[in-house]
Order: structure tokens, then C-alpha cells, then sequence
């Protein structure tokens, strides 16, 4: 665990016990290496670091077994462990929380994360974890360690109203090294990793399970911050950037001049030789001026969140959206030289076969650069109470809900008719798309096999061969 020790020493200046603590994210039950590292837990470790001893591991990239994961805790011995899940890997948590209560019985368990926001109760009486954190959990984590015992069980976390007010994302006590992970989809160069600019959504789509987090304003960092962060990764030698906000682009006017300094800050900085994708919402606010300053900042794709080609469909799951709105940000995307991804899902609430003409129809006048086709997947929260309640559920094991196999039907459309219609969207952009698709796909498939030359790499230099061979074998043949 690198140069940290247990130091629970008083710090008699400031008047604390320093403390070890280790931060975990849990384990999901995909096979594929995370494409990115937790950047909650790397802001929440910036927010501890200053008081106490922090490391953080990620069980995804590193894929610890039960038996693995409990020798590792045991050796590290932390007085505080916080974790964090998705409801895909919940199950994992409950079952790393039962570890660390049988061998790690004086450690504090904290645990957070969505699933968690959701359901606190619940995840506190299946963990058996000490304490719960709902929302965010940078300020009460910190507040919590300063007197454990004045604190209920479950923690309302506090929101930040100033992201200039914190540190950068420790990338520094990440096991694995931020270079293991691969990045997001479209890979245009090597050596990724992901950035948040601004935190927070105002909108309440009803698929997405940021919603939990309800009555979000939208808050920037500075330009400036976020030009110092960029200087510090270029140092380090990262050269492709996922923007991971919520959404970068398309949340209004004050969003819009906000961004447009950030790209010219970026240019006069001399950070354009950086690459950038980032999410967008496609609004009467997406203008083509701003695309093309993104473009020449290094913006080289715009992941845009369609979800469908029906307008009765987009109001069904309160997108706000319109189709008209769609078509346009995705002309004006591609106008301005960026690639333009299109976010879809099959088996949205109230959607009919007719609906998804209408969506595959959309693909082909559009032609998007690439096609992200999902299941609707109700993650805890008001769209899962609302399938439970109209009995739209088809598969009840929440770890297997990864958005690639069908979780919930529609009154009007059958697990069958799902699985038809997303192979047939993905036929339809197959034949639509811009000619250039399969040199940049050749490409791009050259990038991702010298990444994951460079993910065994990893395993060997830390794990040996016999640990680097059984990864490789189980992920070819997919036994365990």
C-alpha cells in the first residue's frame, strides 16, 4: 500500500486523530477492465488526504477474488474503509462489507454511492456497514472522522456550492495506475482518463439514475481551475480527455459563455494538442460558433443523450427534448468537423414497435458517426418503482442490469421484439454511417489492442505471470 502506515497519532496543532483509510470501489461482474478510474473516490480522497492517511483501491481493475480481497484488507489493517457501488455491483459490496465485518471487526465501515442514496436503509441492514452517506460525500465523510460517534447512521451528504474549493482528484494513490485504464469509446489516441469541469443536472429524465440526487443547479469550476488541471495531466503524460460531466453542452446561455472561455482558454494555453470527448444535450442553446471553437480546442467527439425518434417517447420519459432538436445538434455537430455519437435505448416507458420505426428512421437521416444502442435499465428509484408496480421486470438479479441484455419489457413490446429492434438499429446505422467508419474503426481497434497489451503489462510487473495467465485465460473463455 505504498509508503502509508497505520499513524493514529494525536495531532495536538489541529487538535485530530490521524487515521489510515482506504476507499474502495466495488467489484461489478463485467469481465472488460473499467475503462476509467473512480473519480468519486478520487475527489473523495482529496477532500481526506490533508487530515489522515488515504488510499484507494479499485476492485474492478484490479478484479480481486472473496479470498483476495480479504488477505489484502487484512494485511492493510485500515482503521476507516469507505465504499462505494452501482447497483450492478451492489451485490459485490454487501458481500466485501461481510469480509471486512468478520476480519476487520474494530475498522469503521462507511458505505455510499447511488444504489446506496436510494436505498440507505436497506444497504445498511444487508452490509452491516457502520455508517451511510446519501448523496455526495466529500464534506460528511470528512465531518464524520472528526467524531464518529455524534453521527446518526445515516449521513445526508452536504453539496459543494464551490468546486474551486477543492483540491485535484488524487490520482497519485490509485491501485492501479491511472495509465492501466483504457478510456471511453471512441479511443483516439493512448494514455486516458477522465476529468470533471462542472457537477450537477437540472433536469429529471426518468431513466437515469442521477435523479436521486434531486434539485441539482448546475455549478462550474473556473476556467482558469480547470486550465491548471489540464496542465497537470499534460505534465504527466495524458493525451485524451472524457469531460465527465453530466452533460458539457446544451444546458443553456450561461453554460454556453462558460464553455466558450474554457475552449479559449485552452487554445492560448497551448493545451489543443489534448484531445477531448464529453457528453451532450441536444437543445435550442447548441450553436455552431461554440462546436466549432470546441473543435478547435481538440473536442473530437460529442456523445449525444437521443434515447429515441419519437417525440411521444422523449415526453414519456421527460427528456425535454424534441426529435427536431436531435437532428439539429447532431447536423450541427458533424458541420463543425466533430464526430457525433448517438446514445439510444430499446424499451423505453410506453414504447411501441411504431416508436421504434421512428428511431431507426431518425439514424438513417441523421447517419451519426457511431451508435450506442442500450437496454432500458430501471435503476433503483422512481422508474423501477414504477416497472415493479406494472410488473415490466424480466430479469430480478440487479447484477446482471449492465444495459446489454433486456431487464424490463414495455405493455406494448416483448423481450423478443427488444432484442429485434436494437440488432436492427445497429444493421441501419451499419449501412448509413459516413464512409470514413471503417479506416477510423481500424484505427481505433489499434488503439485498444496496444491498450490492453499495456492492462496485461500491468498484471505481469505487479502480479507475476501465473496471476497475468489465469486473467488472460478467463477472459477468452469467459471460465472463472
Amino acid at each position: 500500500m505504498g509508503k502509508i502506515g497505520i499513524n493514529k497519532e494525536i495531532c495536538k496543532k489541529n487538535y485530530w486523530i490521524k487515521m489510515k483509510i482506504l476507499l474502495l470501489n466495488s467489484l461489478s461482474n463485467k469481465e472488460d477492465f473499467p475503462p476509467n478510474p473512480p473519480l468519486n473516490l478520487l475527489y473523495l480522497a482529496s477532500s481526506l488526504r490533508d487530515k489522515h492517511d488515504v488510499w484507494i483501491l479499485d476492485l474492478d481493475a484490479l478484479k480481486y477474488d472473496s479470498n483476495q480481497v480479504k488477505n489484502r484488507l487484512i494485511k492493510e489493517n485500515p482503521d476507516v474503509i469507505g465504499i462505494t457501488c452501482t447497483t450492478l455491483s451492489y451485490n459485490n459490496m454487501v458481500k466485501t462489507c461481510h469480509i471486512i465485518k468478520q476480519h476487520l471487526k474494530k475498522t469503521i465501515l462507511v458505505i455510499g454511492g447511488v444504489h446506496v442514496t436510494v436505498k440507505p436503509k436497506e444497504s445498511l441492514k444487508e452490509t452491516k456497514a457502520d455508517y451511510a452517506i446519501v448523496g455526495e460525500g466529500e464534506i460528511s465523510f470528512s465531518k464524520l472522522l472528526e467524531n464518529p460517534k455524534k453521527h446518526p447512521k445515516i449521513i445526508e451528504g452536504k453539496k459543494r456550492i464551490d468546486l474551486d474549493d477543492k483540491v485535484f482528484p488524487s490520482r497519485d494513490i490509485l491501485e492501479p495506475s491511472i495509465f492501466s485504464y483504457v478510456g471511453n469509446a471512441p479511443r483516439f489516441t493512448n494514455n486516458q482518463t477522465v476529468m470533471m469541469w462542472s457537477r450537477g443536472c437540472p433536469f429529471n429524465c426518468l431513466f437515469c439514475s442521477h435523479a436521486v440526487y434531486k434539485g441539482q443547479k448546475t455549478i462550474f469550476r473556473s476556467p482558469t481551475n480547470i486550465i491548471e488541471e489540464l496542465k497537470e495531466l499534460k505534465r504527466i503524460g495524458i493525451k485524451e480527455l472524457f469531460v465527465y460531466d453530466d452533460e458539457l453542452i446544451g444546458l443553456g446561455e450561461k453554460q454556453s459563455a462558460w464553455l466558450e472561455q474554457v475552449c479559449k482558454l485552452i487554445v492560448k494555453n497551448k493545451l489543443d494538442d489534448l484531445i477531448f470527448k464529453c457528453q451532450g444535450r441536444c437543445s435550442d442553446t447548441i450553436n455552431l460558433n461554440l462546436l466549432k471553437l470546441m473543435k478547435r480546442a481538440g473536442f473530437k467527439c460529442i456523445m449525444w443523450g437521443c434515447e429515441s425518434g419519437s417525440d411521444n417517447v422523449l415526453k414519456a420519459i421527460r427528456k425535454g427534448t424534441s426529435v427536431e432538436q436531435i437532428k439539429r445538434a447532431i447536423r450541427l455537430c458533424k458541420q463543425a468537423g466533430i464526430k457525433a455519437w448517438m446514445f439510444l435505448i430499446v424499451g423505453n416507458y410506453t414504447e411501441t414497435e411504431n416508436d421504434l420505426k421512428k428511431t431507426i428512421q431518425l439514424v438513417k437521416e441523421t447517419k451519426p458517426n457511431y451508435v450506442q444502442v442500450t437496454y432500458s435499465t430501471p435503476y433503483p428509484g422512481e422508474y423501477l418503482d414504477l416497472c415493479e408496480k406494472e410488473n415490466l421486470i424480466l430479469e430480478n438479479d440487479k447484477s446482471k442490469w449492465n444495459t446489454h441484455i433486456p431487464v424490463v419489457k414495455t405493455q406494448h413490446l416483448t423481450e423478443e421484439q427488444l432484442v429485434f429492434y436494437r440488432n436492427k438499429i445497429l444493421k441501419t446505422h451499419i449501412r448509413y454511417r459516413p464512409k470514413r467508419y471503417f479506416v477510423e474503426q481500424i484505427l481505433q481497434e489499434k488503439n485498444i489492442f496496444f491498450d490492453y497489451l499495456r492492462i496485461a503489462n500491468y498484471y505481469y510487473n505487479n502480479y507475476g505471470f501465473v496471476f497475468t495467465f489465469k486473467k488472460i485465460f478467463s477472459y477468452i473463455t469467459g471460465i472463472k
